[in-house]
């Protein structure tokens, strides 16, 4: 399946992406956990996973810390994805500012399904002894980065 850069950004629904720098044991170094501005999740299209990595280098930024930055698709068959200009820290409350904006903003179907997760959060975290929930291991604020209860 192919996508053009341009079907891309609308189905991401942004210009720029946010994703975590990281260093694997080979000393590869790229970004994972890829988002669109709002936190969203990317999805590769080809696999339908959200299994996105793009290659990046550079030792004068923090591995396991989220950055936002401009790209560009340079192959559409293979998902090949280039940074254009200097990544960006994330700044915390710009990002979570962000993320609210864009829960405001949701209506119908998709208001219902964020509501319904969030009472299965709530329903999860409050009727067990034991509760843990993690769902990042970068340096930014989710809606829940991890949670004990007892």
């Amino acid at each position: 399946m192919r996508i053009s850069e341009e079907g891309l950004r609308r189905r991401i629904g942004s210009d720029k992406l946010i994703g975590c720098y990281t260093q694997k044991d080979n000393g590869y170094t790229c970004f994972r956990d890829i988002r669109g501005e709002e936190g969203d999740m990317v999805k590769n299209p080809h696999t339908s996973q959200y299994d996105l990595e793009i290659e990046y280098n550079d030792s004068n930024l923090e591995v396991g810390t989220f950055y936002s930055f401009s790209w560009h698709l340079m192959d559409e068959d293979s998902m090949l994805i280039e940074i254009v200009g200097q990544p960006e820290k994330v700044k915390n409350v710009e990002f979570l500012t962000k993320r609210f904006n864009a829960k405001l903003r949701l209506s119908g179907s998709n208001l219902e399904e964020a509501n319904n997760f969030q009472k299965t959060v709530f329903n999860e975290v409050t009727g067990a002894q034991h509760t843990y929930i993690y769902m990042s291991y970068c340096k930014m604020p989710t809606t829940i980065l991890s949670i004990m209860s007892r």
